[in-house]
């Protein structure tokens, strides 16, 4: 294909010029995140190579205005994005002044994702002498490939429009309340409100590949959109683990203080205000926190009695 080359070759010659003129949907995929980042377009004007990311993945026009030749005119283009880079530069991202912040959007666009390392556990294992279960993946991606030989340089055009199915869209709209629901004051996507914020469209997105990548006709159906909304979910707990870990640290350690010292006194039913007046955390915030952590751990649950709110312990915690 037109893009076949090495990521800091890509960027050498500029991105935008190639998505321009060339094929009109690429993938920019490295290893080494950092040779993306320390290209000459990143290091010339950062903010403007990710305003153009941005744009991209809003599937907006852009122009870029060039010096020494023409114009490029980047419409009706595709880009995918996967990047790997080590813990330490994602630190430096989000620190220096005129790099990649988090207030940019870009990060916010991404699906995040920090495994645990499996160093110490990767022992020897004989290579499978078949790869037999990659067939129908590879004959399908093939078929997708294959679908895409009509394009040219006018680039992707006159594209069908994707609706949900009457269930799948109770379900996206269930999601998309429950992440707006979570970006309040004392919501559990508080400090990633950026990520949370852009999590639903997420989630339609990937519903609509999987709807396509199945081959599907017709709306998308209910159980796309659920396995969609289990992804995104998935990536937005990892979003708020690299993001705001002292925070996560501290509402846990308040968390299971306030557990403690419910089950010390015995208290398999109490209210809020009671919480407020005699527990260990009397700052409101933080006491909301702990209770919505305890909540989401099935530790404890709200219910509703006579226009009051109650808060009833998991009887199993008190033996």
């Amino acid at each position: 294909m037109y893009f076949q080359q090495s990521c800091a070759s890509l960027l050498k010659v500029h991105l935008a010029s190639q998505l321009a003129s060339g094929w009109p949907s690429a993938a920019l995929w490295s290893d080494e995140a950092a040779v993306v980042f320390s290209s000459h377009s990143m290091q010339s004007n950062p903010g403007k190579f990710v305003a153009m990311l941005n744009r991209l993945w809003d599937g907006k026009s852009i122009i870029t205005h060039r010096k020494t030749s023409k114009n490029a005119n980047i419409k009706g283009r595709r880009l995918t994005l996967n990047l790997m880079m080590q813990p330490i530069l994602l630190e430096r991202m989000n620190a220096i002044s005129n790099g990649i912040k988090r207030q940019s959007g870009f990060l916010a666009r991404c699906l995040m994702a920090y495994p645990s390392s499996s160093m110490g556990t990767r022992y020897y294992q004989e290579p499978p002498t078949s790869y037999g279960y990659m067939n129908e993946y590879e004959s399908r991606i093939t078929d997708c490939l294959n679908q895409s030989q009509h394009l040219t340089v006018k680039g992707c055009v006159d594209l069908p429009t994707l609706h949900f199915s009457t269930d799948a869209k109770k379900i996206w709209v269930q999601f998309f309340n429950h992440i707006e629901a979570g970006l309040s004051c004392q919501g559990q996507w508080q400090s990633i409100k950026d990520f949370a914020s852009k999590s639903a469209e997420n989630a339609a997105r990937l519903a609509a590949l999987f709807h396509l990548y199945e081959g599907a006709t017709g709306d998308i159906s209910a159980e796309q959109v659920e396995r969609a909304i289990t992804i995104i979910d998935w990536h937005l707990q990892e979003a708020r683990r690299l993001f705001s870990l002292g925070e996560e640290n501290t509402y846990i350690s308040d968390a299971k203080r306030l557990l403690e010292w419910l089950v010390d006194k015995d208290l398999a039913e109490t209210t809020p205000r009671h919480l407020q007046q005699f527990s260990p955390l009397r700052d409101k915030s933080r006491r909301d926190r702990a209770l919505e952590l305890l909540t989401e751990h099935h530790m404890i649950r709200f219910s509703h009695s006579e226009n009051k709110t109650l808060i009833e312990v998991n009887p199993l915690l008190f033996g």
